[in-house]
């Protein structure tokens, strides 16, 4: 089982004992539908890539489980092959915080373990990428 399908699986039990649950409004949508309200990058059910969280999904999943949150400095742009390095190396979901109101950008993620390397690199994508080639 993936883990899109055991993430929406969890949603939509918690969201039935949890009436205050942002999860909520989601109970009336399909199951591909929950699939793109929750994962921003979702591809098909077959493949354990595409887990950049939407709004939504961040916020439903951060009142359930432990995050961890790593600054990227202000001159370090997120461009598509650092999103595509996270799409392939990423085991949890994770959600990029690109306008937060002092200005930073943040990697948000599930995976404690991605989070402790993006720290030892510095909060850059970039770096993380160039150490393991």
């Amino acid at each position: 089982m993936s883990v899109h399908t055991q993430i929406v699986q969890f949603i939509k039990e918690n969201a039935e004992k949890d009436k205050n649950s942002l999860a909520n409004p989601l109970e009336e949508c399909s199951e591909y539908q929950i699939y793109r309200k929750i994962f921003k990058n979702y591809r098909n059910i077959n493949t354990q890539r595409g887990l950049e969280l939407t709004w939504l999904g961040f916020n439903i999943l951060k009142s359930y489980f432990s995050v961890y949150e790593v600054i990227v400095p202000p001159e370090e742009n997120i461009r598509a092959y650092d999103l595509l390095y996270l799409d392939k190396k990423a085991k949890l979901p994770y959600y990029i915080q690109r306008d937060s109101e002092d200005g930073s950008k943040k990697v948000i993620t599930f995976d404690g373990q991605l989070a402790l390397m993006l720290k030892l690199a510095d909060g850059r994508i970039s770096n993380l990428r160039q150490l393991e080639a």
